[in-house]
């Protein structure tokens, strides 16, 4: 392939998937550039030295009451519909190629919850990640682009729960480096993807042109051509690599929160926040307003707690 005919699949390829994600993600689409300076600021290396080993096992029984208790300290309304979701089959263990997730599968309209089993602790969090999903679920569209927050925000606060039920540092360090890499391999593709739907946001072809404003984030022309690459002849992946974008603005967001110190009332509260619709409070979630010039949900620069009367969804 020509070089000229890769800048012009590309840009096709990158059109078609940047109309899709219009419909349905409309953050994406619309604050792309912020998303993109966002992740420029993050770490580039959070991880000092690589914990390696197996996880200790555990049971279903064993999971599901840790994270039941863990509930029950957070919020006892919380751990009720936990259970209730355990009773109503809400809750399913098994394994999955999607990893664990919450949404429907084999054509339900149902969604559930849905925990790829690993039987370690790795399957405690990915049951809570995914329940508090279920916790703001609501018909916004924005949540979509800010639940992860929530769920790793909770990820966090019981990883330290874990801690005073007496669980070794080393296999929480173990599970939480293994998170980590996750979000270090998402965010390193995130910043050579989000500069190409830059571009094509402002109706601007991928071309050298592309490489030479953005060259910072590639290793060389060879690996900007091999995301391109990617991106053309790996199509049934564009849009999952595009919404990558949502775990790491989560954890980053998470890590704030998590720095700043909030306890579980906070996390209370940016659940039920997100949940109500109040898109703006995660303004400070997201790093003491990294929106407020740009987003139409954000109007304040002033907020350094969450709370949910400083900000107000915009009215159209």
């Amino acid at each position: 392939m020509t070089i000229s005919n890769l800048y012009k699949q590309a840009t096709n390829s990158l059109q078609e998937t940047f109309s899709i994600l219009q419909q349905v993600d409309s953050l994406f689409t619309e604050e792309v550039e912020v998303l993109y300076k966002v992740l420029e600021k993050s770490p580039k290396n959070v991880i000092k030295g690589m914990l390696q080993g197996p996880l200790p096992s555990l049971h279903r029984e064993e999971i599901i009451i840790l994270v039941g208790d863990f509930l029950d300290y957070v919020n006892r309304e919380y751990a009720t519909k936990f259970y209730n979701d355990l009773y109503d089959n809400k809750i399913v263990f098994g394994k999955f190629k999607e990893g664990s997730f919450y949404g429907t599968t084999n054509g339900s309209t149902e969604k559930k919850v849905y925990v790829d089993e690993t039987h370690t602790i790795d399957d405690a969090i990915s049951l809570l990640h995914e329940f508090f999903h279920s916790l703001n679920e609501n018909e916004y569209v924005y949540r979509q682009s800010f639940t992860d927050s929530v769920s790793i925000t909770a990820e966090l606060l019981f990883l330290e729960y874990l801690k005073e039920k007496g669980f070794s540092e080393y296999d929480i360090a173990l599970s939480s480096n293994r998170r980590n890499n996750i979000f270090l391999s998402n965010t390193d593709y995130l910043r050579k993807l989000l500069p190409l739907y830059i571009e094509i946001s402002k109706g601007n072809p991928i071309n050298a042109n592309t490489y030479k404003k953005y060259s910072h984030n590639y290793n060389g022309k060879k690996e900007f051509n091999e995301i391109l690459k990617n991106e053309i002849e790996e199509s049934d992946l564009r849009l999952e690599r595009a919404l990558m974008y949502r775990h790491s603005i989560g954890y980053i967001a998470a890590s704030t929160f998590h720095q700043l110190e909030q306890d579980k009332i906070d996390l209370i509260v940016a659940n039920e926040t997100l949940k109500s619709g109040v898109i703006g409070t995660f303004n400070i979630i997201l790093g003491n307003g990294i929106f407020e010039s740009n987003a139409p949900y954000y109007t304040s620069k002033e907020l350094t707690h969450f709370n949910p009367k400083v900000y107000q969804k915009k009215q159209d």
